[in-house]
């Protein structure tokens, strides 16, 4: 029975003029309690209908049927309220609240005191109890034998005139209890109803609407096929605490966020149901192999894994090495990595922005390109405005390109427009190549070259590893080299000294790129020089380090160790 066909049979249940018993029964993680609890307080809403009181008691650890009692006696509230938690007033207003009740309650006020009476008067509260409805749940999870439990729902319908629900999974039930429960149930219970919900179901019931991202995740929950309501809070804790991280960012990031942890949730917690985290990891590996399976290239039984694949296909993922391994990494830890996450959130969003500005740049292009209507406004401006409002995603030869076109058409207005947008860019330009000057040198447009150059000169000098990096991809320019030049040996020192694989790796191969050069500059010789004496102070440490340092061909002079600590202690 889905949701759909639970809702009116619980309704009826709730309405009913005369007592009855009905048994809720389904499989773990089903989402029964949720179920049971949203409708009827659904139902204590509507006002031209009214409820009985009402209970909600879980046996989960109740050892005794007078704990049992003593549970339904002290949740009872009016239907109205059943969303607010018991409390001792609520419970006094509940059972002083007729004349019969406050008669007991006199009585029980009187015994209380006296410890050894104190059984007796619960026991004579509990035979005042009348007409309310009782939801009795986790039968499965009760220290109590089957048989007592099912022999008190007997009795509050027929002695009580209760209303009595009761929840539980059979299957998990100890086999003498299932047989209890399987030989008397139909004999106790005037409904029984096997509850089955769909994944709509389960997301409806267990995502709250009043988050920003709930249709973003029902959506996701459903396309998973995910059928666990715990599984299905467990995404929305986890979107809710990455989402208040991520606050600032726009709506591609918070879409990309609720995708992936919807995903990584699922496999971490419902393992046998969800795609491996591994499967999940290898977007081309994976892919490749559900295309080849839906073609009917490969068959599927070569790993089992087939219709998880097609999933995967369907739900549309692809893993973004950066954002979603720190997003699933939060959820293999329990917590995210504050830091972690704004870094990589901060990447993908340049990322998207660029991709963003690329494509307006594109259509702007393609506007005045590919386009003979004269009455499309001004395509050459709208190309200027664009690119003006993306300045810091474009590659700085787009801006050349452009000028050079502003030039051919006698637009001198546009280009004064945004060789002035460059002038007051603060941010940083996408260079194509590693050496800046030499791709300015270029450019077809001198005052963007003049203006480039000067703006270049002004900057601060950069830090020794991007030069070197630079240099080590082909950078030739003569204001780089010097300025890597410039660079005292404690500064290569500490470089090489904190890096390793293959960054440590360019790092060197930049220090000594002009190693073997016929004829060097004086600049080109001082890199060289301080990146060869940084390694052999660090080779000079340990035999390991001078294997090290020599496998880049630099040999290991005689150094005493108190002027290599001195070194390395100086400031960079």
């Amino acid at each position: 029975m889905s949701l759909k066909e639970l809702k009116p049979a619980i309704e009826r249940f709730l309405y009913a003029p005369r007592p009855e018993v009905l048994c809720v029964v389904g499989a773990w993680g089903a989402g029964k309690t949720h179920a049971w609890k949203w409708i009827a307080e659904q139902a204590s809403q509507t006002p031209d209908r009214a409820l009985r009181d009402y209970a909600y008691v879980s046996l989960f650890g109740l050892k005794s049927l007078d704990e049992v009692k003593t549970a339904i006696l002290t949740n009872t509230v009016p239907a109205s309220e059943m969303r607010k938690p018991p409390s001792s007033a609520q419970f006094m207003k509940t059972w002083a609240g007729s004349p019969g009740r406050r008669s007991t309650m006199a009585e029980v006020a009187k015994k209380l005191p006296l410890g050894g009476l104190q059984h007796a008067a619960l026991a004579l509260m509990f035979l005042d109890l009348r007409n309310i409805t009782i939801c009795l749940d986790d039968l499965e999870r009760a220290a109590i034998p089957m048989s007592d439990v099912l022999g008190l729902a007997c009795q509050l319908k027929d002695a009580h005139g209760c209303n009595v629900g009761l929840i539980l999974n059979e299957e998990r039930l100890e086999k003498s209890e299932r047989t209890t429960f399987d030989a008397q149930i139909e004999k106790v219970a005037d409904t029984l109803i096997r509850f089955e919900p769909t994944p709509e179901d389960v997301a409806r019931i267990a995502l709250d609407e009043r988050y920003s991202f709930h249709d973003e995740l029902f959506d996701r929950v459903c396309a998973l096929r995910i059928k666990n309501i715990r599984t299905v809070q467990k995404a929305e804790r986890h979107c809710q605490q990455a989402l208040e991280i991520l606050k600032d960012f726009g709506p591609p990031i918070h879409v990309q966020v609720v995708q992936t942890l919807a995903l990584a949730v699922f496999s971490k917690f419902q393992p046998i149901d969800a795609p491996p985290m591994s499967m999940v990891k290898d977007t081309s590996s994976w892919l490749l192999k559900a295309m080849k399976e839906a073609e009917g290239k490969e068959g599927p039984e070569q790993d089992g894994l087939a219709e998880k694949r097609q999933v995967l296909a369907a739900y549309g993922f692809y893993f973004d090495r950066r954002l979603d391994a720190a997003l699933i990494d939060g959820v293999d830890r329990g917590y995210f990595d504050v830091d972690q996450l704004l870094k990589e959130a901060r990447a993908k969003a340049a990322d998207i922005g660029k991709e963003e500005a690329v494509n307006s740049v594109r259509a702007a292009w393609q506007n005045v390109t590919y386009s003979f209507d004269s009455e499309a406004g001004d395509p050459v401006a709208e190309l200027c405005a664009t690119i003006c409002r993306h300045l810091g995603h474009l590659r700085v030869s787009t801006l050349d390109q452009a000028i050079t076109l502003f030039s051919e058409l006698g637009r001198s207005d546009l280009s004064d427009q945004l060789l002035g947008a460059v002038d007051l860019f603060s941010g940083d330009f996408d260079y194509e190549y590693a050496d800046m000057d030499d791709e300015v040198r270029s450019f077809k447009s001198s005052r963007l070259k003049e203006l480039l150059l000067r703006r270049d000169s002004a900057q601060a000098p950069r830090p020794l590893a991007e030069l070197l990096v630079a240099i080590s991809k082909g950078a030739l320019s003569d204001k780089l080299i010097q300025e890597a030049g410039q660079y005292e040996v404690a500064a290569y020192h500490d470089l090489f000294s904190n890096k390793s694989g293959n960054e440590l790796q360019a790092l060197i191969a930049g220090g000594l790129k002009f190693r073997q050069m016929t004829n060097p500059t004086a600049d080109m010789r001082a890199v060289v020089e301080r990146a060869t004496v940084a390694l052999q102070m660090l080779g000079s440490l340990s035999d390991l380090n001078a294997y090290r340092v020599r496998q880049f061909g630099v040999e290991i002079p005689a150094v005493p160790a108190s002027a290599c600590e001195a070194s390395a202690s100086s400031p960079s």
